[in-house]
């Protein structure tokens, strides 16, 4: 009980940031917005970029956290044996 506990307030505690983080990058993305509404790009191309540079960097965090996952250490700290796959 006590982890599940720990483990939801460590997930709270990382939304809170990302979150944090996000508002950050869009305070420092507004000029440019700006700009861009100022050349007349439409809302939903603006909404469109910012999506997929959104979409693109939480693939990217996936995809390390998978690499990592696989080639990283075991959880009790040992290395994972690929010995097994010299031989095939």
């Amino acid at each position: 009980m006590l982890v599940g506990v720990l483990t939801l307030l460590i997930l709270a505690v990382t939304c809170t940031n990302l979150v944090g983080l996000q508002l950050v990058r869009g305070v420092a993305r507004e000029r440019e917005i700006g700009i861009r509404l100022g050349l007349r790009a439409s809302a939903s191309r603006i909404f469109r970029q910012l999506l997929t540079e959104s979409v693109a960097l939480a693939l990217m965090a996936t995809l390390l956290f998978g690499f990592g996952r696989l080639f990283g250490p075991e959880p009790g700290g040992r290395l994972r044996d690929f010995s097994r796959l010299a031989n095939i």
